[in-house]
């Protein structure tokens, strides 16, 4: 199985460490991973993509061209990704800084309420963690444990793995709704 996450957003927000983060956690359970990353050339406040593959199997192509997961935590980012998608990708915005459709997750006023806005990367790998499919959540909060040595960004992880794990039972429930629709027009 692969899976292809793609996080975007602006210099400064983290975007490449939640990637590498991401890649990293992969890595640790004994999976293929390989993570990729592009900026332009401002480190704050110019567009960050970090992208990651990973998978049970070696990955013969390091990129992704449909996500399965995108995160986006900028309008332009959004607006730039938004056509790369595919009918089942989950789509992640921070509705309080991009306009569009997907599930919204307010990141960065979430972290903020924690105590620390610049972990909004955080609260939205959270977020993606109940969909993620061959890592789970714990493996996850783990590497985040690991790698910072502050409490905040376990904090920030698990409201946006609460988040998460609420929107995905919605997800399933209107996936059902579909089902029981589809099978009542048959």
């Amino acid at each position: 199985m692969r899976v292809g996450i793609r996080i975007c957003g602006a210099g400064g927000q983290g975007v490449i460490s939640a990637a590498n983060l991401l890649a990293r956690c992969a890595v640790s359970k004994s999976l293929y991973a390989v993570q990729t990353q592009s900026y332009g050339p401002a480190s704050r406040g110019g567009f960050s993509k970090g992208e990651v593959v990973v998978s049970d199997e070696r990955i013969g192509y390091p990129f992704v061209k449909k996500p399965d997961i995108l995160v986006a935590m900028l309008q332009e980012a959004y607006d730039r990704f938004i056509d790369d998608v595919k009918e089942s990708t989950l789509i992640i915005i921070d509705p309080d800084l991009v306009k569009g459709e997907g599930l919204e997750v307010k990141a960065k006023s979430v972290a903020g309420s924690i105590g620390s806005r610049q972990s909004a990367n955080i609260v939205m790998l959270g977020a993606m963690a109940p969909f993620l499919r061959l890592i789970e959540p714990e493996d996850l909060r783990r590497s985040i444990r690991e790698r910072f040595s502050n409490e905040i960004n376990l904090k920030c992880f698990d409201a946006g793995l609460e988040i998460g794990k609420k929107a995905g039972k919605k997800l399933r429930t209107k996936e059902i709704e579909c089902k029981v629709e589809k099978e009542k027009a048959i």
